[in-house]
């Protein structure tokens, strides 16, 4: 995870709940994992159809079999998601909106719609008396940010 983690930082890749370094590489590791370390007697008594890895037994077969099967699995699960969130983008169902997006998602998604804007002020109101009571919590402990505390 670690790894894969670091890896989609480098990159750049928009994941803010870190799922592909969650699922994806880690998945892919253990889908392959298998074709390089399985042990022959292990393969066999077990009833598995395959042979062992390819550190045990010097053959790429079932190593190769594990990356094909793991290559088809990623390429139908980017073209069905290439689907699923290329329909969402055409629909304009993908992104939040500027001003919910400032107001921050949780907030504009599980806040009924009216008197969003009164409750954030008075959050951060609350935030603000907080921070001025010597408890020595910052705004960011609290949940807000240094810009989102000028709001109050």
């Amino acid at each position: 995870y670690c790894g894969s983690w670091r890896l989609h930082e480098r990159l750049r890749i928009d994941d803010p709940v870190h799922a592909g370094a969650v699922h994806a590489w880690p998945g892919f590791w253990g889908c392959i994992a298998s074709g390089l370390f399985a042990w022959p007697e292990q393969v066999a008594t077990l009833g598995y159809v395959g042979g062992g890895g390819l550190f045990y037994t010097g053959h790429g077969g079932q190593f190769g079999t594990n990356v094909l099967g793991t290559l088809v699995v990623l390429a139908w699960t980017v073209a069905t998601s290439s689907i699923v969130f290329g329909s969402l983008q055409a629909a304009k169902l993908l992104r939040v909106t500027a001003e919910e997006e400032e107001m921050g998602v949780d907030l504009a998604e599980h806040l009924p719609r009216d008197g969003v804007t009164p409750l954030k002020s008075k959050m951060m109101g609350a935030v603000m008396r907080h921070r001025g009571s010597g408890s020595g919590a910052s705004s960011r402990a609290c949940g807000a940010s240094e810009t989102t505390a000028t709001y109050a």
